[in-house]
């Protein structure tokens, strides 16, 4: 095998494949991508037990045909530091990948293609024609929602499902909520699947770059996009325990709200400057902070939760309330992850009846998208020592 490429061919593609490879695997191949070389094109495919990708890279000459694998992050990280816009030539002899650059001549070791796990392709069933924007808006719109750990597999993933003529997206880790819907013009899923957390953030990196129409279906057992050159597939969980998708309806409070109209920018620098003072109550988790939010007239009062001895943090930021009033504290990152998709310059903040009841917040942009999330507890004001007890608790 001896090929020709352009850095700016060769590196996109690869950052793709690492996406999907597995680096922390005890089998060394899974980090491996594989470099096909046919009569007319060049293959590059990262696989690892869940999700393979394929990617037919542009080339500038194929002197001879062949297939290898290479460990696909020290390839990468060796075409990334390369000069740009000059040819890097891939030549396999001996069992070693050579690369030679203009300035350089570099070679890595390889693993026999024979040994790599490559998936058989699977063909759609009744695929989708999006484009490419629409279905990272709706992918990427509810992805911070998904589950880190839990037992419940089925948290462990983006929903996709039908929703009449609609296509709908759902996340959640039981303390927040999102779902994200859109407007098919024409065919629909036959499928639920629920696409793993590593697969959802392949996918959501390679449709960021992309701006046409993709095919994509959800088949019994795989998800499946063809992007331009891109083909991935992946599994889908398969939780014995998953309920119907009519469970993320179920989260959402019913009844009245008071609503609050909310400057996005300005807001979420009030809570990074707050959340300073903040200490998580778990153990070497920023991701715990909490912070306090209360209406005042003219706006909300922003103050830190579990400051150290001596330390605090308050700020007032404007606000047209209309006699809305509340007191609650919410995990700051899980507010600042839901108001990172809003794309309109305010957000729309609706609070419900009861002291525990989960908040709403909407893009006024888009009426399709909604995030939910649970305060963290409810502000007890009898007695200030029962509410530090309750806090340090």
């Amino acid at each position: 095998m001896e090929i020709i490429l352009k850095k700016e061919q060769l590196v996109p593609t690869l950052n793709t494949v690492l996406d999907v490879v597995d680096n922390k695997t005890a089998h060394a191949i899974y980090s491996n991508v594989l470099i096909n070389a046919l009569d007319n094109q060049i293959e590059f495919t990262g696989t690892d037990a869940e999700s393979q990708v394929t990617i037919q890279s542009p080339f500038s000459e194929i002197k001879s045909t062949g297939t290898t694998t290479v460990n696909a992050k020290k390839f990468n990280e060796l075409c990334r530091l390369i000069p740009d816009n000059g040819d890097i030539s891939l030549k396999y002899v001996d069992e070693k990948l050579n690369i030679i650059t203009d300035n350089g001549k570099y070679s890595l070791s390889t693993k026999p293609s024979s040994d790599y796990p490559v998936w058989n392709k699977e063909e759609f069933n009744n695929p989708l024609e999006i484009n490419a924007k629409d279905l990272y808006n709706l992918i990427n719109n509810v992805s911070y929602a998904v589950s880190n750990t839990d037992w419940r597999e089925f948290l462990m993933g983006v929903w996709m499902y039908p929703e009449g003529e609609m296509l709908t997206a759902a996340a959640s880790d039981a303390t927040r909520v999102a779902v994200s819907r859109m407007n098919l013009n024409e065919g629909s899923l036959t499928s639920v699947g629920i696409i793993p957390k590593k697969a959802v953030n392949a996918i959501t990196r390679f449709l960021s770059e992309k701006n046409n129409t993709v095919k994509f279906d959800i088949t019994e057992s795989f998800s499946l996009i063809e992007a331009d050159n891109i083909f991935f597939q992946t599994n889908l969980l398969d939780d014995p325990n998953t309920p119907e998708p009519s469970i993320f309806n179920s989260y959402f409070p019913k009844g009245e709200s008071d609503d609050l109209e909310i400057e996005v920018k300005g807001f979420v620098a009030a809570i990074n400057r707050i959340s300073v003072f903040s200490q998580s109550n778990v153990m070497h988790s920023e991701k715990a902070k909490g912070i306090q939010i209360k209406t005042t007239e003219g706006g909300v009062i922003i103050l830190s939760r579990t400051s150290k001895p001596g330390e605090s943090g308050e700020e007032f930021f404007p606000t047209s309330n209309k006699g809305v009033d509340f007191d609650l504290i919410f995990n700051e990152a899980n507010l600042r992850a839901a108001l990172s998709r809003i794309s309109a310059e305010t957000f729309i903040l609706s609070i419900f009846k009861g002291p525990v009841a989960p908040i709403i917040i909407k893009d006024p942009n888009d009426t399709n998208t909604t995030h939910l999330i649970v305060p963290q507890q409810p502000i007890d004001t009898s007695s200030p020592e029962q509410t530090k007890q309750s806090t340090e608790s």
